[in-house]
């Protein structure tokens, strides 16, 4: 008996020393994720490992991609991932036994019969992307799309920067400005604060930012409200993690900025491709998880990402880069030189581009998608061009005020001017007020969208709580608005000495609620004594209604042209 217990204890000796070299060519796999936009797979495995390459398979009834990790363990429990985005409906990930030994086997539940044309495999110990390089669906998501409700559970302001934190990836729609006083808006979609002691206004008082205000806007939207004098100073910039959203006013946010943790790494590539049916697809690949924010600028059309943790690529990357119907041309640069960071940007062919974003789960791939709207139409001209006017304020809502002046007043007056040059060419134009008169943003709109004109335009005076500010600018904010924005502001710049405050998009209340080409053209400042005085003059006011008429018969396609000798009227 004792001599067996001693052969026993001996295997069972011989068998634990041999387990680590056993085990050496098992991969061990802890967890399987699938991002949002449903095209990249991130395998987590242990530390020091490389996942092998799966075997693919393809099976129909229903449509699933199958895909075999070979010599692996799972090291967690089957799991089942929803997806419903991008042509994924599911993601079942479980332990597979078959004659060669052990495997970890993925499925991936598809709507379509093509399923791929290629999987990628991107391997880094730790951690490895399988990239479902094709799969059958227009519809790509905005930034990490998706429904789910993100936790918010940190907002925080230090080190000049306004830091949000989600307990799973954030997005957001486009940062908009309120004024009165003068404030960026940025709306977190999908999203719920987890404590409603987060809802205090923050007092900041520094350089950039005076108050920070956070709102539960709608039970799906958090609103993060910024007062501030300079809102184009002011970046959204988001984490590697992909859960935590920076808005600084430092525009290199270099490495010293960077949350502890995030490496530095460099754009590994830069790859253009065109598809019928999504556009034109920019994929960029880092090194590392991304820091980046991505902005769209107009006049003239460009798309600007920028990389505050990735060094440029090599010159063979962005040699070979297309160029299409939507993308004329790749920029590559730096942010700042002597600092790992890149600066990429997208020339646009057209203002009516739209562009969506996709980012990997990992951060490491950044996916951009190219399209053409299909509501940047020009009207034509077949004699039915109707253009309503809206005089900015009136009544006991005057506006700004300076020197006894009221900003309703004067927009009043260019109004009836672009009234009577209009009609001139034969467009009838329909006044939301014709004297000082009170109305509600809503009842102009209602007004407006009963005329449904070919285009509507809202005439302003801007003001500051500063005396030097200065300058023209127009705002809009649907795609089929910024070529009749264009058109006005080149306009004004052509026939005003003035300062060109370009185009804005803005979601000011009138031309948000107005489903036609609608503008709110800011003619100049009240608050600046050099042009206010200039402002009171006829010669402006009838400067300012040519060029916005004039701009106004650009977009709308006619031939007329408003001669000098109507300045004299």
């Amino acid at each position: 008996m004792k001599r067996l217990l001693q052969f026993v204890f001996s295997i069972i000796l011989i068998l634990v020393c041999a387990l680590p070299s056993l085990a050496s060519n098992v991969t061990v796999i802890n967890d399987v994720i699938i991002d949002e936009a449903g095209r990249i797979l991130l395998v987590k495995t242990d530390k020091s490992q490389y996942l092998p390459r799966p075997n693919v398979s393809k099976l129909l009834e229903p449509n699933r991609i199958v895909l075999d990790i070979p010599d692996s363990i799972l090291e967690m429990k089957p799991k089942v991932i929803n997806v419903n985005n991008n042509g994924v409906n599911q993601v079942r990930v479980s332990q597979y036994d078959s004659s060669n030994g052990k495997s970890v086997r993925i499925v991936v539940e598809t709507q379509d019969e093509k399923l791929v044309n290629k999987i990628n495999v991107s391997a880094s110990p730790g951690s490895s992307m399988i990239q479902l390089q094709k799969l059958p669906d227009e519809n790509i998501g905005d930034i990490l799309g998706g429904q789910s409700i993100i936790k918010i559970n940190k907002i925080d302001y230090r080190d000049n920067q306004l830091i949000v934190g989600g307990l799973s990836p954030i997005k957001i729609k486009e940062p908009f400005v309120l004024k009165g006083p003068t404030r960026l808006v940025i709306d977190i979609p999908n999203s719920q604060v987890t404590d409603d002691k987060m809802l205090m206004p923050i007092i900041v008082n520094d350089s950039s930012v005076d108050v920070v205000r956070v709102g539960q806007f709608d039970e799906t939207t958090v609103r993060l409200v910024i007062e501030t004098e300079n809102p184009d100073r002011l970046y959204p910039i988001f984490g590697a993690d992909q859960q935590t959203l920076y808005v600084t006013s430092n525009p290199t946010f270099n490495e010293t900025n960077l949350p502890k943790g995030i490496s530095l790494g460099y754009i590994k590539d830069i790859k253009v491709t065109e598809d019928k049916g999504l556009g034109t697809i920019i994929k960029i690949e880092s090194s590392s998880p991304m820091v980046h924010r991505v902005r769209r600028i107009h006049n003239p059309e460009k798309l600007v990402v920028d990389l505050v943790n990735a060094e440029p690529p090599s010159e063979e990357v962005t040699k070979s880069i297309n160029i299409t119907n939507e993308l004329l041309g790749i920029k590559v640069g730096q942010l700042m030189h002597g600092n790992p960071n890149s600066r990429i940007v997208l020339d646009l062919s057209s203002p009516g581009i739209e562009v969506k974003t996709n980012m990997s789960v990992d951060a490491k791939i950044m996916e951009i998608v190219l399209k053409q709207s299909s509501d940047y139409l020009a009207l034509p001209n077949d004699g039915s061009l109707k253009v309503v006017i809206d005089p900015g304020h009136g009544g006991y809502d005057s506006g700004c005020k300076a020197d006894g002046y009221k900003e309703s007043d004067i927009t009043l007056d260019i109004s009836k001017r672009v009234k009577i040059l209009l009609e001139k060419s034969g467009i009838k134009v329909y006044m939301t007020r014709v004297d000082d008169t009170t109305l509600s943003l809503k009842e102009r709109t209602t007004f407006t969208n009963s005329v449904n004109p070919s285009a509507f335009i809202s005439i302003h005076v801007n003001s500051s709580t500063s005396s030097a500010p200065e300058g023209i600018d127009t705002h809009w904010y649907t795609n089929q608005s910024i070529p009749l924005a264009r058109k006005i502001q080149n306009s004004m710049m052509k026939k005003i000495n003035a300062v060109d405050r370009g185009i804005k998009k803005n979601m000011f209340y009138v031309i948000h609620h107005t489903p036609v080409p609608a503008v709110l053209v800011e003619t100049g400042f009240l608050s600046n004594a050099k042009e206010r005085r200039d402002l009171l003059t006829h010669k402006r006011k009838q400067l300012s209604a040519q060029a916005i008429a004039e701009g106004v018969l650009q977009f709308l396609g006619t031939k007329y042209s408003i001669s000098d000798e109507e300045l004299q009227r």
